[in-house]
């Protein structure tokens, strides 16, 4: 578990650690939040973890979770992209309503991003939420031109990868 320090909204810290099966119940909470948002991929998210049709097992794959004050604060996950051994997708990210916009989510896409860089040249990822889209964008994604399925593209220059 890796401990980071947040400035702003009143949080000294919170604790980043990757998921494993025991923890799919833990994310109940933030799924029934997602849902009543209208969002549905933390409910696509928990039931393909049960099934076992998407685990983040695979090399470089994770799935991470963030806990404030002992709880579930929000989840985001790295998988591979099938037939592109060179991209990685970040999928599923959810930051609590009350837990926003105080660096809880940029820690998260940050530990994220610091565990693909070993596996990955680029990262891609969809979104169809403005917020989001600028959330991104301020992390350093750049807006994907011509493609359905990526809305969002992150590229390591050949030295940020030694």
């Amino acid at each position: 578990m890796e401990k980071k320090r947040l400035e702003a909204g009143g949080l000294a810290e919170v604790q980043i650690r990757k998921a494993g099966p025991e923890d799919v119940r833990e994310l109940e909470e933030l799924v029934r939040e997602s849902e009543e948002e209208g969002f549905r991929h933390l409910r696509r998210l928990a039931d393909d973890y049960a099934s076992g049709e998407n685990r983040f097992e695979r090399e470089g794959e994770v799935l991470l979770l963030v806990y404030a004050d002992g709880s579930p604060a929000g989840v985001c996950g790295l998988n591979r992209i099938p037939g592109d051994a060179a991209a990685g997708r970040v999928r599923r990210m959810y930051v609590r309503r009350d837990l926003r916009r105080c660096g809880i989510g940029r820690a998260l896409l940050q530990a994220v991003m610091e565990r693909a860089r070993p596996h990955f040249a680029r990262l891609e990822l969809r979104t169809d939420s403005p917020d989001a889209g600028d959330f991104y964008t301020a992390a350093g994604f750049r807006q994907a031109a011509g493609r359905e399925d990526v809305t969002h593209l992150y590229e390591w220059m050949e030295e940020e990868q030694s």
